[in-house]
């Protein structure tokens, strides 16, 4: 099946009990919408996400996701059109990488209810279209430093 002209995928809340194929994603580099959520994924975060650089949405949410964000998101190396991170209700876990500084169109991140380390890196309150951000913060200190540096 040929799907290089694919620009959404959505298979949302299908109760999917398996881990996301990496290779699946090698050829979509005109996907716009990867919806994942609410499944009974498992596994990390493929890397083969990186070949799929017009991304404006990616929820993986609600799933039992493990690792850590990879460092290709939102990289120098990537050109990402991303919008929305949705990647709340997971065992992700590491610290939030300040590249998410990087994605200059991100409007919405939902990071909650993982078990990540450290706080939100000052570059993420920091971006210009930034709208929505969910972590529900461990800590309000966090918060509170992270507020007054907006």
């Amino acid at each position: 099946m040929n799907c290089d002209r694919l620009e959404t995928f959505d298979v949302g809340d299908n109760d999917t009990d398996l881990e996301i194929p990496g290779d699946l994603f090698v050829n979509l580099k005109n996907l716009k919408h990867l919806v994942l959520s609410q499944n009974r994924l498992h596994g990390e975060i493929p890397l083969e996400l990186a070949n799929s650089s017009q991304l404006q949405v990616l929820d993986l949410s609600s799933n039992g996701l493990t690792g850590t964000i990879s460092s290709w998101m939102c990289s120098n190396t990537t050109d990402f059109s991303l919008e929305e991170l949705i990647l709340a209700d997971n065992y992700l876990t590491g610290e939030i990488p300040s590249g998410l500084g990087l994605c200059r169109k991100l409007k919405k991140l939902n990071l909650s209810f993982n078990n990540f380390t450290g706080s939100i890196p000052l570059d993420i309150w920091m971006l210009p279209n930034l709208e929505e951000l969910m972590n529900f913060l461990r800590e309000f200190a966090d918060m509170e430093k992270a507020a007054r540096n907006c």
